[in-house]
């Protein structure tokens, strides 16, 4: 993959906080007319989890065909393909997608954005689709974050 230059991950981040508020309609149904723009982003139907589908609306907003990171509505494909193309990396900065790896799973189940730097806590500030105020990976709309992350997290550099 190509990195993306600095401007356009800015405008990438600047789309997602644009999204901020953003609920399903009713609550908990993974439905809703802007969730359902983003699952149709990678195809996937009303009622789907849909964070990885927030994650490429993002960037389609921006790059449109030019957006280099499968449309794919599901983390684990992320991590392989991130993998795969050698931009899985272990140590966050702004600008990378997060993969949160859920050990009961065994894979990865969450992605977002990394928008501010790590604060004294240790803990980056991100912005995520479909998670909670309380920071679920299965939640009802987008929203901010702060997270810490564990050492079997991964992120995805989209910059250089």
């Amino acid at each position: 993959m190509t990195p993306l230059s600095e401007d356009q991950v800015a405008r990438v981040l600047a789309t997602a906080v644009s999204e901020l508020g953003v609920t399903e309609d009713p609550p908990g149904s993974n439905a809703g007319k802007r969730v359902e723009e983003y699952q149709r982003v990678v195809g996937l139907k009303k009622g789907a989890p849909w964070c990885a589908a927030f994650f490429a609306w993002c960037g389609v907003q921006v790059l449109a065909k030019d957006w280099p990171v499968p449309l794919v509505g599901g983390c684990a494909s992320l991590g392989d393909w991130a993998r795969k193309n050698a931009v899985l990396v272990y140590r966050p900065q702004v600008g990378d997608a997060f993969l949160l790896h859920f050990p009961k799973l065994g894979r990865f189940a969450h992605v977002g954005l990394i928008t501010e730097a790590q604060d004294a806590e240790g803990k980056y500030g991100t912005v995520e689709g479909n998670t909670s105020g309380g920071g679920s990976r299965e939640g009802w709309g987008v929203f901010r974050q702060r997270r810490a992350w564990k050492p079997e997290d991964a992120f995805i550099r989209l910059g250089a």
